[in-house]
C-alpha cells in the first residue's frame, strides 16, 4: 500500500511539474526597424558566443525589404549583454534580460548614422539608454587626433570617466521599475 501510494505521489508531482508554465522564464523580444541596411540578415551574438564563438548562442535576424525583423527567444536565462551585428552594421552593448521587449530604430547608412539615429524603446529601454547615449555623445566629443601612446592613453582614460559619470547620471536619476536596473548599473561601473 505504502508502495503505491508512493509511486501515485511521484506521478501526480511529476505530471504537475511538467503541466505548469515555469515561472520566471519570460521570453525575450526585440523588434527592429533598420533602414538603409544592405544586408539581409543580422545576427544576435549572446555572451558566450561572444567569448567562445559558439554558432549555438547566436540567432540569425532576417530582414524583410523594409529592414524590419523580429525575434522572440527563451535562450535569454539571465541578464546579459549582446551584440546585433552584420557586415555592415553594429549595434553594440546591447543590454537584454528576460522579459525584455525591446524595439529598435536604426539607419544604418553609416556607422555615424547608426549611432546618431539609434533610438530603443520598449520593456528595458530605460537601461539600453546609457548604451545608446554612450555610443552618440562620445562620437561627438571624440574628435582629436590619436597619434601617440600618450594620447590614446588620455583618450581611454576620458572615455572612462565620460562612461563611469554617465551610468550614475542616467541609472540613479531614474525611477527603478525594472528588476534588472541596478544589475546593469554595477555592470557599467565595473566594465569601466
Amino acid at each position: 500500500m505504502k508502495k503505491l501510494l508512493f509511486a501515485g505521489f511521484i506521478v501526480c508531482t511529476m505530471g504537475q511539474a511538467c503541466t505548469q508554465n515555469p515561472v520566471d522564464l519570460k521570453p525575450f523580444t526585440v523588434k527592429a526597424r533598420i533602414s538603409n541596411c544592405i544586408d539581409k540578415y543580422l545576427e544576435l551574438w549572446l555572451p558566450d558566443a561572444m567569448d567562445e564563438m559558439m554558432d549555438e548562442n547566436t540567432d540569425t535576424l532576417w530582414l524583410n525589404n523594409d529592414g524590419y525583423y523580429h525575434l522572440t527567444t527563451y535562450k535569454i536565462k539571465e541578464p546579459c549583454q549582446a551584440y546585433i551585428v552584420s557586415e555592415n552594421v553594429q549595434i553594440r552593448d546591447l543590454l537584454i534580460a528576460p522579459g525584455y521587449d525591446l524595439t529598435i530604430i536604426a539607419d544604418a547608412r553609416n556607422r555615424s548614422a547608426l549611432n546618431d539615429s539609434k533610438r530603443v524603446t520598449g520593456i528595458g529601454a530605460g537601461c539600453n539608454y546609457y548604451t545608446v547615449f554612450i555610443d552618440s555623445a562620445w562620437q561627438l566629443r571624440n574628435t582629436g587626433s590619436q597619434n601617440s601612446v600618450a594620447e590614446r592613453l588620455q583618450v581611454l582614460k576620458a572615455y572612462s570617466a565620460f562612461r563611469d559619470s554617465a551610468a550614475k547620471a542616467i541609472f540613479l536619476n531614474r525611477e527603478v521599475l525594472d528588476p534588472y536596473h541596478f544589475f546593469f548599473y554595477h555592470k557599467a561601473v565595473l566594465d569601466n
